[in-house]
């Protein structure tokens, strides 16, 4: 089964439609540069707060600005936001780390702030990072458990790999990790759930899993303005259950970024 991103995006804005008619919810994004497909996550954030009933405010910054500037501009956004975003990537000038920090922790509904991760690897998962939470949800609503299921997380970035770890761990789940270092395709091939944030174009072939595998890519590449996953799309004819690049995660995670802001 081909997982549709955009319906369980839509199951879940539904829910949060609910919780936004009492409040007024304010989403600032901070956007440095000028890229076209950055910019189609934005519109699609932006579509998604318009749907719900919340404010979203693009602040758009020249690749040309002190970064103690842009810092002072995030720590004082005004006192009716609900939550912040630092829109990645940044431009290779500056220091992505001292940016997401100046995040406050409680409108970081990325969860990429170092408090804020390190309050969920402490154990507070009432936020889950928006990767996590989106595969989570796919789980939920496809009635996937995760239990004695031999798992594999491939990939060990902090936006995907990393994370996705520190949950499975929080649930007291087993799982082997590989990454492009220690990259095993024997222990791949033995996987029942595969969660990939490798970021390599199509980097697991149908030759590397077992039939009717689960496998839910949350890795993005870019190839001359097209997003692709790490998993070649014709794994889609062994898998059971199957979240394609684009449209499978992808809408789910900025739903998700919402979900974290209005709880």
């Amino acid at each position: 089964m081909i997982i549709n991103g955009k319906e369980i995006s839509n199951f879940l804005k539904e829910k949060l439609k609910l919780k936004t008619q009492h409040k007024k919810y304010v989403l600032d994004i901070i956007y440095v540069g000028s890229h076209k497909t950055i910019e189609r996550y934005i519109r699609a954030k932006q579509k998604f707060g318009q749907d719900i009933g919340v404010l979203v405010r693009v602040h758009n910054f020249s690749e040309n600005i002190e970064q103690q500037a842009l810092v002072n501009f995030i720590k004082e956004i005004p006192f009716d936001s609900t939550g912040i975003i630092i829109q990645l990537p940044v431009p290779l000038v500056f220091d992505k780390k001292l940016l997401l920090d100046s995040v406050p922790v409680n409108l970081d509904v990325d969860i990429l702030s170092i408090s804020s991760q390190n309050n969920f690897r402490a154990g507070d998962i009432t936020r889950l990072p928006p990767v996590v939470g989106a595969c989570a949800l796919v789980l939920e609503y496809s009635s996937v458990s995760l239990a004695n299921k031999n798992i594999v997380v491939l990939g060990a970035g902090s936006l995907v790999g990393e994370p996705i770890s520190v949950w499975l761990s929080h649930l007291d789940i087993p799982f082997k990790q590989i990454t492009k270092q220690n990259f095993s395709e024997e222990i791949l091939k033995q996987a029942d759930i595969i969660f990939s944030g490798i970021g390599v174009p199509h980097f697991v072939k149908p030759d590397m899993v077992k039939q009717d595998v689960i496998i839910l890519d949350a890795g993005t590449s870019e190839e001359n303005e097209t997003l692709l996953g790490d998993v070649d799309p014709s794994c889609a004819e062994k898998a059971s259950l199957f979240t394609p690049v684009p449209g499978g995660i992808g809408p789910i995670t900025v739903s998700y970024l919402f979900k974290n802001m209005i709880q």
